[in-house]
């Protein structure tokens, strides 16, 4: 009795020290945890799995160096989303660029050409039958933000009409015919809108909610290139820690199987009995499961990996970057993290400044409700001569610059 209950007690051991070995085996990761799975069972005889036992790529299949700083090199440079991601930072201020485009300095130009052809009758004696008139203009305008309008502009027109050249004109009205006529003015236009844009306030708001508009765009397509930066680096260490996982279940099968070997020659002898040999091989088809399963975590971690970079996923990938277990010292309070986030948060900031386009928005929308008032001033001095366009210009004593034939005109 007193063997029979030794032995009991010594199977009850073994078994305790088979849990405790599985347990620290399936949470030590780390280097250092596994060392001491290794300490109590004493079979394994090497810290490190040489790389000649690891499996090799077959059938020609692409290897990948993947340290850290290349898997982020990767994402900026090959992935789809960040290409995109950077055109559309670059147009993000396309809204804003074709409003201020309003307020450039534009140049104006227009030909405009008449002709008319009438019935041969006594109303017409006067006017004539075929009437020409041609213009050519081109100046200068410009918007403000202000609501202030000016223009310059430049004209000349060329009448003509055949009106007492026919030769049924009877002679006494012969000396009414006269050449064709150019007409030159140089106009000055001026505007102000009183009340609606209340001197520019309107448009101002408009620039703001566009710049809100842009930065929010801007800072969205960051925001989403960050998370994509981040889920990379949650794939790459995922990818490690099954890389780890996969190792420790290796020396586990291995430790597992000598046990069981070790456990098998023991029953040979007398010193074990048959239903340790059945737990051993439980104990071995649970490694042996959870070693595979692993293995296909680690498959689906690194397919995903591999395109976000937008890399083949056939790919094999090798150099990843070991874990540590050295623990980054926390420069900042949680209170002073969190001070930290309200400022610099891109969701915080993008929800303040939807704040501020509402607000904005709604003031701009009040003022259109306010009744438009606009007041214009046209000046114009004008030439008139049957030589050509250009006396319009040069004659100094009844062309455009002698100022004698002003032209005003105002309006409200």
């Amino acid at each position: 009795m007193y063997f029979s209950s030794r032995k009991a007690g010594s199977h009850t051991l073994k078994f305790s020290l088979f849990v405790v070995f599985l347990l620290i085996c399936s949470f030590g990761i780390a280097s250092e945890d596994l060392s001491i799975a290794e300490k109590i069972w004493k079979l394994s005889q090497n810290d490190e799995i040489s790389q000649s036992q690891k499996k090799t790529p077959s059938n020609g299949q692409k290897v990948i160096r993947l340290t850290i700083q290349d898997a982020v090199k990767y994402v900026i440079e090959n992935n789809i989303t960040v290409k995109n991601a950077k055109y559309e930072i670059i147009k993000a201020d396309s809204d804003l660029i074709k409003n201020d485009s309003k307020f450039l300095w534009k140049v104006l130009g227009t030909v405009e050409s008449f002709r008319s052809t009438l019935p041969n009758n006594r109303l017409n004696v006067f006017t004539g039958t075929k009437i020409s008139n041609d213009k050519f203009s081109a100046g200068i305008e410009k918007q403000f933000a202000t609501g202030t309008y000016f223009k310059l502009e430049a004209s000349a027109v060329r009448f003509d009409s055949n009106a007492f050249e026919s030769s049924s004109t009877p002679a006494d009205f012969k000396f009414m015919a006269v050449p064709p006529m150019y007409t030159g003015a140089v106009s000055f236009t001026l505007s102000q809108e009183l009340l609606k844009s209340s001197f520019g306030k309107t448009e101002k708001n408009q620039v703001k909610i566009l710049e809100n508009q842009t930065a929010m765009k801007r800072e969205e397509l960051i925001y989403q290139l960050s998370g994509l930066i981040v889920q990379v680096l949650v794939d790459y260490w995922s990818l490690t820690i099954y890389d780890s996982a996969v190792q420790t279940y290796e020396k586990l099968l291995k430790n597992t199987i000598e046990i069981r070997d070790l456990t098998r020659r023991k029953q040979n002898l007398g010193l074990a009995e048959k239903f340790e040999i059945n737990q051993w091989n439980s104990a071995l088809a649970g490694v042996k499961s959870q070693l595979e399963k692993t293995k296909q975590d680690r498959e689906e971690t690194k397919i995903k990996l591999l395109r976000i970079l937008n890399v083949d996923p056939t790919s094999e990938v090798t150099g990843l970057t070991d874990l540590t277990e050295n623990a980054v010292a926390l420069k900042k309070t949680i209170s002073e993290d969190i001070d930290y986030a309200y400022q610099n948060r891109i969701d915080l900031r993008n929800v303040i400044r939807e704040k501020e386009i509402s607000e904005l928005s709604l003031t701009n929308a009040e003022k259109e409700d306010i009744p438009s008032l606009k007041v214009s001033a046209t000046y114009s001095s004008r030439g008139q001569n049957l030589i050509s366009p250009q006396e319009n210009y040069l004659n100094t004593e009844h062309a455009i610059l002698s100022m004698k034939y002003p032209e005003y005109r105002g309006d409200v």
